[in-house]
């Protein structure tokens, strides 16, 4: 044991009289191929190597599912260091098959050049610095162009102001040989933070020689992580066999403002903020308008006030408007909506989602009409002349446009020289083609954040290596409890595909509230 500890390269505390300093000496021994000479200490060398092997494995698995980014890179290179029985200060080409001899001469008289400059070189130039034949300086070359290396390339998209797509394209750079590399080469791939402590996102990738070049998003949430966006971020990607192939790529982002906007605030117990930045362009202007905002129900009342002014203003044989919701329930919902609000209009109110719903009305019965809620699908077989005299055209929803919606829009457009449009959108990124298309006046514009609502939502991405099964969902229910805690005043809405899913996801719910509050407050 002495012996060994002597060739040991670390240090190991506590000497070979402890415990855990023995199987240091051991696994350092396993890992530098040393001689060992007593039988009993082989079996115990050969126990500790299996052993550690397994256990720095699920260390890995641990490290990353904590989001350790440091953490996880070091244990990866340790796990490959027991696996390949090499230190990560020896020649990376000695995973090559090359002889002891060869990568001796090469590390002694050529030790500082690294694998990218070797591939760079001719067989003859290798031969030359490490003082070999031109054979074996080719044999070199060759090992250095089969050494499994990936470039990387990034683009950035900002989706929203906290929401930022980071698409990673990796390349093979290297010569594939079936006899060193096998079927595939697997290969970590994640993103720290700017600290190069946290994991952002990480994926887990098979190179195969069919498939020399890989596409990932990645897509990162800044909600909570304000100063994440103002340094950078770092994109690495680490072999999980061979040592010595990592790369790594800052992503020089100057995030700190993903197309900020400025927090809006409304008239107290009157409007919320969009409406209140959006009435004067709805009741007191006839312009033509684009409202982007995440509030459906803030939408459905600027359109209500859009549609009053064009029954309060307009002339009695111009007071027709027409609403386009893209799906059936939201055009009966909205029609509802507006039948409740317009009862001081006495205005006639029709819902057209079915055939059988135009077949109730003669078609002069429906030109007659004061508003008319329909859906793209019914509205794609109206005739032309239905769309002409109308006083206000209202499109709804247009982060849904489908083929219907757009053979609509595009006869409405066509016909619309007399009638004002209103169009409502989700918050877009960049609305200006949106507006380009329904030619209305970028002034006429208004793009809110996502942020930008009465209540708040904060949107955390929490990743489980479960695979998809009744066990994810028992796994899910635990995160879920936590955000129920952390939001007692709030009202909490939970998805579920099914309704077998939903009874034991609302059990799991039950008897953690059961553990944590007691019997005496559930009601």
């Amino acid at each position: 044991m002495e012996q060994l500890q002597e060739q040991a390269p670390c240090q190991v505390k506590g000497g070979p009289t402890a415990t855990a300093g023995k199987v240091s000496i051991l696994l350092q021994a396993h890992v530098s191929r040393a001689f060992v000479e007593d039988f009993a200490l082989v079996s115990d060398t050969a126990y500790v190597a299996q052993n550690s092997a397994r256990i720095v494995r699920a260390l890995v698995e641990i490290s990353i599912w904590k989001k350790f980014a440091e953490t996880s890179r070091v244990l990866i290179e340790m796990s490959k260091c027991i696996e390949k029985r090499m230190w990560p200060f020896v020649h990376p080409l000695s995973q090559n098959g090359l002889s002891d001899q060869l990568i001796h001469d090469l590390d002694e008289r050529a030790g500082e050049l690294e694998v990218e400059d070797l591939v760079e070189m001719t067989a003859s130039d290798i031969a030359s610095a490490c003082r070999l034949n031109d054979r074996l300086g080719g044999v070199i070359l060759r090992a250095a162009r089969q050494f499994p290396r990936l470039s990387l390339d990034y683009t950035l998209q900002p989706l929203t102001e906290s929401l930022l797509r980071v698409r990673v394209h990796a390349n093979q750079e290297f010569e594939w040989s079936a006899k060193t590399h096998g079927q595939g080469e697997p290969f970590w791939v994640w993103i720290e933070d700017c600290d190069q402590q946290e994991i952002l996102r990480i994926s887990h990738i098979y190179l195969c020689q069919s498939a020399p070049h890989f596409d990932l998003d990645f897509i990162l949430s800044f909600a909570k992580r304000a100063s994440s966006l103002s340094g950078e971020l770092c994109l690495r990607v680490i072999s999980d066999r061979w040592i010595g192939s990592d790369n790594f790529k800052i992503v020089a982002s100057r995030l700190s403002r993903l197309n900020e906007q400025p927090q809006l605030t409304g008239l107290p117990d009157q409007f919320s903020s969009i409406e209140s930045q959006c009435f004067h362009t709805m009741f007191h202007i006839p312009h033509d308008a684009l409202i982007c905002a995440p509030e459906q129900q803030a939408l459905n009342r600027l359109a209500l006030l859009a549609i009053a002014r064009a029954l309060k203003v307009g002339p009695d044989q111009a007071k027709h408007v027409l609403v386009i919701a893209h799906r059936k329930p939201i055009a009966r919902q909205l029609g509802a909506f507006l039948n409740r609000s317009l009862k001081v209009f006495s205005a006639r109110i029709a819902v057209l989602v079915e055939p059988s719903d135009i077949s109730r009305y003669p078609s002069s019965s429906i030109d007659s009409l004061e508003v008319v809620v329909m859906t793209p699908k019914l509205g794609s077989v109206m005739p032309v002349s239905f769309y002409q005299n109308r006083a206000l055209t209202i499109l709804m929803d247009l982060h849904n446009v489908n083929q219907d919606y757009q053979q609509v829009i595009n006869t409405i457009l066509q016909n619309h020289s007399t009638t004002r449009l209103i169009a409502f959108s989700s918050p877009l990124m960049d609305p200006s083609s949106l507006s380009s298309w329904l030619m209305i006046d970028e002034r006429r514009v208004s793009n809110f954040s996502p942020g930008s609502r009465s209540q708040p939502i904060v949107v955390e991405f929490l990743p489980l290596n479960i695979p998809y099964s009744s066990t994810q969902w028992k796994a899910m229910v635990k995160p879920s409890w936590k955000i129920i805690q952390a939001n007692p005043t709030c009202s909490v809405l939970i998805y579920v595909p099914s309704k077998h899913q939903c009874h034991a996801v609302s059990q799991q719910l039950v008897q953690s509230y059961l553990v944590y509050y007691g019997p005496t407050r559930y009601d």
